[in-house]
């Protein structure tokens, strides 16, 4: 369906709220370890990108392919140049989840109602917000999850337009290659097909589906090939998430916090038990809420399981990408309640958007306030103020992290890689006080403490070198200053 001019203004204005709230305080975290990682891996030749990221990395290969482009179109990018590129496809999510939000009714103006109440709801999603703002995959995901959902409903009610089974295949092939949980979001659309399978399977295309999910699968053969090969060893941090995590990743995509979720919870039981209210010759033509409710909760679960009975997968994050569906469904309850005939249901349905909108907004600056990850940008220019002369030495431990300074100052990389490279790699370090140089004058030691235990290390550098510095504290890292 077309959009009129006054639709168009609507939605402009959404996504112009969108791209403020993305843009707002940008760079003012430091980058963080995932971030950093991310630098490292494209900032070489498209070659040399992929020699780095195989097989351990490809986790994110077309956001990787994407961020190499990017990173050479500027000399010195800034943080927020570099986040900037999220933000852009966040942004385009937002317009996407329109017209996701038009596809639940064939009434225009439940369609379009629906679509901007969603795409409201989607602008001001604090969860979005953050990873809009995160030179991490996430944000291309949540676009690329939208439109595959988007084209399938299309496919599934016209399935003669060889250009929508074109774009629906490149675009799945493109979300298999942002990350690798992409698959499960296919599952779940493929899934929901049974509510109309009784009524319209002659009106399914089957065939053209196989086809298009075979081309799927061949395409994506590297990315499988290399999550056999890397296995489930960069997810060793992960422990088993319990259920309060399961519950956790739906309030995270309701944009707000835990004490004024029920406000979107009410929204989005409202959606349901409009369609839980259709009679069964209703529901093939009704089959998109089925599809948003598969798409929104199946992922999640399917992963917590697995997460609870086997190899623990399951992080909050991962999920961004089922965000839309959940925000469709609660603007179609908005709406319904909307178009009631009893001015009390109207009033209720104006109140609950009012008030999801507030908490969101609250969700929001929340998280511009108090929002805190590793600070590396901190940690270098302490370095380079305390530590950087010649008779400093510097060591970080994990031994990897030096890179993350390095980053903002080549100056504070460290003296001695061969004692990083034997004693600061694993969380239990065996290093003795004779591993310490003691020819300089003061030792600075980063440690990331989240992974690892630095007692032992601490105890040899105070050996050597007795009197402590008092540092400032950092996010998420630890400096210690030790002189002899």
């Amino acid at each position: 369906m077309l959009i009129n001019k006054k639709e168009t203004i609507v939605l402009l204005l959404i996504t112009l709220t969108g791209v403020v709230l993305r843009l707002y305080h940008i760079d003012g975290i430091s980058l963080w370890n995932d971030e950093l990682l991310t630098i490292q891996f494209v900032n070489h030749s498209i070659p040399g990108m992929f020699a780095t990221i195989w097989p351990k990395e490809m986790n994110m290969t077309l956001y990787y392919l994407f961020c190499n482009l990017w990173l050479h179109l500027f000399t010195h990018p800034s943080e927020g140049t570099l986040r900037m590129l999220s933000v852009i496809f966040s942004v385009l999510g937002i317009p996407a989840v329109y017209f996701l939000g038009r596809t639940i009714s064939d009434d225009k103006k439940i369609a379009n109602t629906t679509g901007w109440i969603a795409a409201s709801l989607i602008a001001v999603n604090a969860f979005n917000i953050q990873y809009a703002q995160d030179l991490r995959s996430y944000g291309l995901l949540f676009l690329l999850s939208t439109l595959s959902t988007l084209l399938f409903i299309k496919i599934i009610r016209n399935s003669r337009s060889w250009k929508l089974w074109l774009a629906y295949t490149l675009v799945n092939i493109g979300g298999i290659y942002s990350h690798y949980f992409f698959v499960l979001l296919l599952f779940a659309q493929a899934l929901s097909l049974i509510a109309i399978v009784t009524e319209s399977s002659r009106s399914i295309p089957w065939k053209k589906l196989i086809i298009s999910y075979a081309a799927v699968a061949i395409s994506a053969i590297p990315q499988f090939i290399a999550a056999l090969i890397a296995g489930t060893g960069g997810l060793a941090f992960l422990g088993k998430p319990g259920f309060a995590s399961l519950v956790g990743v739906f309030i995270l995509m309701g944009g707000t916090t835990y004490k004024w979720i029920i406000f979107y919870v009410i929204a989005v039981l409202a959606g349901l038990f409009v369609g839980w209210t259709w009679s069964k010759k209703e529901i093939a033509k009704k089959w998109a809420l089925v599809l948003f409710v598969s798409c929104s909760v199946l992922p999640a679960c399917l992963v917590w399981i697995e997460s609870e009975l086997h190899t623990p997968l399951f992080d909050a994050h991962y999920f961004l990408f089922s965000e839309p569906f959940m925000a469709v469904i609660a603007a179609f309850g908005i709406v319904k309640m909307l178009h009631m005939e009893s001015r009390v249901a109207k009033f209720c349905g104006a109140l609950l958007f009012g008030l999801v909108i507030m908490f969101s907004l609250m969700g929001v600056k929340n998280y511009f306030t108090s929002y805190k990850n590793e600070d590396w940008r901190g940690v270098s220019q302490l370095l380079e103020a305390e530590c950087s002369g010649a008779d400093a030495l510097r060591l970080y431990y994990p031994a990897y992290t030096q890179d993350f300074t390095s980053f903002y100052d080549p100056r504070v990389s460290t003296q001695d890689p061969d004692l990083e490279n034997s004693e600061l790699q694993t969380p239990n370090p065996t290093i003795t006080t004779k591993s310490i140089p003691t020819d300089y004058r003061r030792v600075c030691l980063v440690v990331r403490p989240a992974y690892v235990h630095p007692a032992t290390i601490l105890s040899a550098l105070q050996a050597q070198y007795p009197n402590m510095i008092p540092t400032p504290s950092f996010s998420l890292l630890d400096v210690y200053i030790y002189e002899k």
